[in-house]
């Protein structure tokens, strides 16, 4: 459901979330049955009743957040919230006031990217350049929006990732595939054409070695077939690498059924400690 810092957030058993890190394989389990309780029980609230979901680190406070906005259903109507766990203090808040209103269930893909010390989500239907990234800032607790090119707009498949330290937006256009890089944080002057792939049907995952460098793809198989194809390309469009993996799931459409991937970097730190256990320490001089 996202990663952070070599952390990523999993959604693994009924009202409960974990954070993971692969690496190191320590993890926390996060329960969010208030929630599910509040939404008038309709038991796990993926994907019914989540509107977005997001992961991401506070520099401010050295603070590990999930982000969840859900729609609550009842007598008088729907009434949508936001709430935010902090793996800091162990505890979630609600933050509703910041929620903008209203926020369409469709309007925008429900896993969002963390960047640059915030978590941004794309909308779902491309069918204006203005405003189509919506932005949730972990330090300020607020919401803003940003533009995409006006090339992309009217486009049927979109997602955003991180290439090179910048945002990035992948999309297709049969029978090419394209990636606009935002070169300046919240500038729309700065979106530029990096990448032109002649293959539409797969995802794009990293840079093999820093900015303006060579692209690996995960290319979904043109028939239902046990296969993952990765492919490596140059800036220029031209394929340089191919490999073959089996599969135990089936492709559907541009993803995997039941299944979700994401590229995280491992990392060997640690959870941040609670408070309550700092307290602790600082009252028995330990």
């Amino acid at each position: 459901m996202g990663c952070c810092r070599g952390f990523v957030l999993l959604n693994r058993q009924e009202n409960f979330l974990v954070v993971w890190n692969p690496l190191t394989g320590s993890s926390k389990r996060i329960s969010y049955s208030h929630i599910v309780s509040r939404n008038n029980n309709h038991g796990c609230i993926f994907p019914r009743d989540e509107i977005l979901h997001g992961f991401g680190y506070d520099d401010s406070q050295g603070d590990y957040l999930v982000v969840l906005a859900s729609q609550e259903s009842n007598p008088q109507g729907r009434q949508q919230h936001l709430d935010c766990f902090s793996l800091r203090t162990n505890s979630w808040i609600s933050l509703d006031p910041a929620l903008p209103k209203p926020l369409d269930q469709r309007n925008w893909q429900s896993r969002g990217l963390f960047f640059n010390g915030a978590i941004h989500w794309l909308s779902n239907c491309l069918q204006s350049y203005i405003d189509s990234i919506l932005i949730f800032d972990l330090k300020e607790r607020s919401f803003s929006k940003i533009s995409i090119p006006r090339q992309t707009v009217m486009r049927c498949y979109a997602h955003l990732l991180v290439l090179g330290e910048c945002l990035a937006l992948y999309f297709h256009d049969n029978p090419k595939s394209y990636i606009w890089v935002m070169k300046e944080y919240k500038v729309q002057s700065s979106w530029t054409l990096m990448y032109e792939i002649p293959y539409c049907n797969s995802e794009a995952l990293c840079l093999s070695n820093g900015f303006g460098s060579d692209i690996i793809l995960l290319e979904n198989g043109d028939n239902v077939v046990e296969q993952m194809r990765f492919a490596k390309y140059n800036a220029s469009g031209e394929l340089l690498q191919h490999s073959s993996h089996r599969s135990l799931y089936y492709p559907y459409g541009h993803c995997f059924r039941g299944k979700s991937f994401i590229v995280y970097t491992e990392s060997l730190l640690p959870f941040p400690s609670y408070l309550k256990d700092k307290d602790k320490k600082k009252k028995t001089g330990m």
